[in-house]
């Protein structure tokens, strides 16, 4: 009988990381039921949002700004945004197969983007940081797997001087957290609960 406490609670010690988990998910609503599909569906594909924004770089000759997974025709793909010589490009890739599906030439970044938000980008675009450095920031930061990321061309912290931001959700379990990342630095801001 003596042996039988030690047992329950080492059982109950290893399911409590699930139940915590289960309700965390269910409590925070990190994921509606698509969006966790699709966020499933992008961390098991082979292409990671780092190696999709290689191939779209090297496609276009610019630097990545954005990177989402979108679905068409019930497939999911990588959009990735990118800008070079003030010219933004649109660069599809399967996940799967990590090759570009389409590409596309948006015109004149100012024709995309307001004023302001084309200066911040436009000065993004020619620092030495990359979309690529600041993923994996984030990613070693939370510990987890990249889904979304992008320059913040609405800046929040317009008015008090703040250097524009990156963001990169990152995917962890059951969780998905928003990371800022400082452009120009490189160092985390804030990390955030996701909340549809």
């Amino acid at each position: 009988m003596r042996h039988t406490k030690p047992i329950f609670f080492a059982a109950l010690a290893a399911t409590f990381p699930l139940l915590i988990g289960g309700i965390a998910l269910a409590e925070s609503k990190n994921m509606d039921t698509d969006n966790h599909q699709e966020i499933t569906e992008i961390l098991n594909t082979p292409t990671s949002l780092v190696q999709a924004i290689g191939v779209a770089e090297q496609k276009t000759g610019g630097k990545a700004f954005r990177i989402d997974a979108n679905r068409e025709n019930g497939s999911i793909f990588y959009e990735i945004k990118s800008i070079k010589n003030g010219k933004v490009f649109i660069t599809a890739v399967d996940p799967t197969s990590g090759k570009v599906v389409k590409s596309e030439n948006e015109g004149l970044l100012g024709k995309s983007f307001d004023g302001e938000d084309s200066g911040e980008l436009g000065k993004f675009a020619g620092s030495s940081r990359t979309l690529t450095q600041m993923i994996k920031v984030a990613e070693k930061h939370l510990g987890g797997t990249a889904v979304e990321a992008g320059f913040e061309d609405e800046n929040e912290n317009e008015n008090n001087g703040a250097p524009p931001t990156v963001t990169v959700k990152v995917a962890k379990g059951n969780v998905v957290q928003t990371v800022l990342v400082d452009t120009a630095t490189n160092a985390v801001m804030a990390v955030r609960n996701e909340e549809d």
